[in-house]
């Protein structure tokens, strides 16, 4: 995860191998809720992607799948961090209106 794009946003980079482990929160959502978090993270337009991935719980080491939200690297230049492990609110970021 990096902090990117002319928003300042936290952007999850697909590129397996690279970075750092992410830490965050896992969410059980209806088909109806992924369908927003899906037009909410502009999936379907170039370098927007949902993908499965396997997850580890901190607390007891139990992996599970789930899906995860990622940004083509393109999307995040200019850079304005390194890899992040956790995002803790940039006072930076610009919400979309």
């Amino acid at each position: 995860m990096v902090i990117g794009g002319p928003r300042f946003a936290p952007m999850m980079l697909h590129q397996p191998g690279r970075g750092v482990r992410v830490s965050g929160e896992l969410y059980q959502v209806s088909p109806d809720q992924i369908a927003k978090l899906d037009a909410l993270e502009s999936i379907g337009l170039p370098g927007n992607t949902r993908c499965p991935i396997t997850i580890e719980s901190l607390e007891s080491g139990a992996r599970t799948e789930a899906d995860a939200f990622f940004k083509g690297a393109e999307l995040a230049q200019p850079a304005h961090s390194g890899w992040l492990a956790i995002y803790l609110l940039d006072p930076r970021f610009i919400p979309p209106k």
